[in-house]
């Protein structure tokens, strides 16, 4: 009986991340209401975007509201939430998400409780405690998909500061040729790549919609947190205020920041010895223990049946942390 509720559970669990992900899948580009209400005066191809999105939701039948979105809602109006809401959706703006920090939250609750469930199932059949496994195994899960979210912002940040000299470099020219500052980033918006292009796209958004273009700027430092992008930034407010040859200025961010990344390269590579050296040191004492124990189970599970045990198991797990961070610590270089 139990295991018939906890698979129905499990399965109504899949289900609704389904129709999460669908949901956010159809969604719009992200606009909110004010930007739709302007649209048409400052995007020539608005009617075009929402014709094209009007026939996709009626082939696909999609509604304009549904339980899951008031879900969502609900969650937005928990208090308990707050804080943590809102730096989640710095975070998916940072990521370049379309996700709403309750819909994200929601999901990370779902698979928690997935996790948790199937945790419990585990934990049941191995060692007929299904604590064991279903509260870590839950945690787990709950944290997950701030993890995937946590790497897409990091490889999106990356991403932009390696792109970041060649920007530079085509605002310096662009203002060399007679363009205004403006004109040169509308310039970037249409011929850099991704995600340099979306995000000075988003750029030139906020500033249409009324934005001014200082606050524009620092509103793109925040979600890119770049050191090489902020003194750009920091750079350009100065030029705007007291005036000064700001090609030059650009030219010679773009020569520092190009030979910091030189370094960086270097360093990286003198390094990378150590780093895998110290994966390799931190997985292998988990990895062994693994195969001791699916080879000889009824010795191993000694660990996990007496007090002692549990002490032992602890002691390793702090010992194995500790070296890590230390090892993590000699060789991180700060830049």
């Amino acid at each position: 009986m139990l295991q018939l509720v906890v698979g129905a559970f499990l399965l109504i669990c899949i289900a609704v991340v389904i129709l999460l992900v669908k949901r956010v899948k159809t969604r719009d580009d992200g606009t909110n209401k004010l930007e739709k209400t302007l649209a048409p005066y400052i995007d020539r191809d608005y009617f075009q975007k929402l014709e094209k999105l009007e026939a996709e939701e009626a082939t696909l039948g999609i509604k304009k509201k549904s339980a899951l979105t008031n879900v969502s809602k609900i969650i937005e109006k928990v208090v308990v939430f707050e804080g943590y809401r809102q730096k989640l959706a710095v975070k998916l703006s940072a990521a370049g998400m379309q996700w709403r920090a309750s819909e994200f939250l929601t999901l990370m609750m779902i698979i928690g409780v997935f996790c948790f469930f199937l945790g419990m199932a585990i934990g049941k059949i191995m060692w007929n405690n299904p604590l064991i496994v279903g509260i870590p195994l839950g945690f787990i899960g709950f944290q997950f998909p701030n993890l995937v979210l946590g790497f897409k912002k990091s490889s999106r940040q990356k991403a932009f500061q390696g792109q970041l000299v060649d920007t530079l470099g085509l605002i310096s020219n662009s203002l060399k040729a007679g363009y205004s500052f403006l004109q040169a980033i509308e310039m970037v918006s249409r011929e850099a790549p991704s995600p340099t292009k979306e995000e000075f796209q988003r750029l030139i958004r906020e500033n249409s919609l009324g934005m001014p273009l200082d606050d524009a700027l620092e509103a793109l430092g925040k979600r890119i947190e770049s050191e090489d992008f902020n003194l750009t930034v920091t750079a350009v407010m100065i030029q705007r205020q007291i005036g000064g040859n700001l090609a030059e200025v650009l030219e010679n961010i773009s020569a520092t920041i190009r030979e910091r990344l030189k370094l960086i390269g270097t360093i990286k590579a003198l390094t990378a010895q150590g780093k895998m050296g110290g994966i390799v040191i931190t997985a292998l004492p988990t990895g062994l223990f693994a195969i001791m124990y699916f080879l000889n189970p009824d010795v191993m599970g000694m660990l996990f049946q007496e007090k002692v045990g549990w002490i032992l198991i602890g002691i390793g797990l702090f010992m194995q942390g500790l070296g890590a961070f230390v090892i993590k610590n000699m060789l991180n270089v700060e830049m």
